[in-house]
């Protein structure tokens, strides 16, 4: 499944500090708040489509530690 490889290769290009960024195939190290919203949301419709995957899960609670350390969300 198409959507599937797309949400692996998600996963694999999680950055260390729990977010994406859309230059981290060129080396970034620090991720985006735009691309990691994007992934977010991705990862969320993804599950809502009732697909059950407990790293897509992980990644996505990861993900809003992210932005709540930031201050990016309530």
């Amino acid at each position: 499944m198409l959507v599937r490889g797309l949400i692996e290769r998600q996963l694999d290009e999680l950055l260390s500090d729990g977010g994406w960024n859309c230059e981290g195939d060129r080396g970034s190290k620090r991720s985006s708040f735009n691309t990691t919203l994007c992934v977010l949301e991705a990862l969320l419709e993804y599950e809502e489509n009732g697909v059950e995957n407990p790293n897509v899960k992980k990644a996505r609670l990861r993900d809003h530690e992210y932005l709540l350390d930031r201050h990016l969300s309530r």
